[in-house]
């Protein structure tokens, strides 16, 4: 089993990572332009240079909880977040199910064990996440340093963004800005893509974008997206919001869960009950 895991693995880095280069390329061209558009939106404000902490704050920075929607309420969406968070349920959305759908059989052949292909698509998406993040931060770095500020290891969420006070201690802050808006994206990825094989990739789409955008109305646990927004964290808002290490403990038991369902459905696919 470890063997056949192995060359699942091998097969999921060629063709669901090397084989979408150009698809990568796309997010970097996107990641660069919202930088940009960040920095200038800051140089604007008579702020010359931003740390990476600045970029991610913007972009994760959320709003406040929309508790009603009316006539006289309008809709906003936080652009920054809604950009970086829509793109990669979409990112995510089509390679696994269009696999099984153009190769499944012949992996299916050579593994003899639908649940190894399962875990290998989970493997899948834990890589995809990481390096979708990974090239988020990169680009922001690159764009801290060209314009003069470089990393720094720093969560001070200065007052830039029409912020009168926003402190947060600094593990807190580090898990926010850092952990989890990845690590509880994952885990909607997660749901996203066990939907995609219960009903269909543009269906899981719907759902989870559904999903996500219901954290723009409700600050609660339950909606993961809520953590992947600052000012939804409880050391921030002044009453309720949500915590980073109960998040945490969260995203890891959606993920397992998912796993644990995914296998058992591949199971009884395999055997046709």
């Amino acid at each position: 089993m470890i063997k056949s895991f192995k060359r699942q693995v091998a097969y999921e880095w060629k063709a669901g990572i090397r084989s979408r280069v150009k698809m990568y390329l796309l997010v970097l061209l996107i990641f660069l332009l919202l930088g940009i558009s960040i920095w200038i939106s800051a140089d604007a404000e008579m702020v010359k240079t931003l740390t990476v902490s600045d970029y991610l704050t913007k972009i994760f920075l959320g709003i406040t909880e929309m508790k009603t929607a009316d006539r006289t309420t309008s809709f906003y969406l936080p652009k920054e977040w809604a950009i970086v968070q829509v793109v990669y349920l979409l990112f995510i959305s089509t390679y696994p199910k269009k696999d099984e759908t153009e190769r499944g059989y012949q992996v299916l052949l050579r593994n003899q064990n639908k649940k190894i292909w399962w875990f290998g698509k989970c493997q899948w998406l834990v890589m995809t996440t990481f390096f979708y993040y990974a090239l988020l931060y990169f680009v922001l770095l690159f764009i801290s340093t060209a314009t003069g500020e470089g990393f720094v290891f720093d969560v001070a969420i200065r007052n830039i963004w029409g912020l009168q006070k926003l402190k947060m201690q600094t593990g807190e802050g580090w898990l926010a800005l850092y952990i989890m808006p990845w690590l509880s994206m994952m885990a909607i990825g997660f749901g996203e893509m066990l939907l995609s094989f219960l009903l269909n990739p543009a269906a899981a789409v719907g759902i989870s974008l559904c999903y996500l955008i219901s954290s723009i109305y409700v600050a609660a646990p339950w909606l993961l997206g809520n953590y992947s927004m600052i000012v939804r964290n409880s050391q921030v808002m002044e009453s309720g919001g949500v915590s980073c290490f109960y998040g945490i403990i969260e995203s890891v038991g959606v993920i397992g869960v998912i796993l644990l369902a995914g296998s058992i459905y591949m199971r009884k696919r395999e055997t046709g009950n």
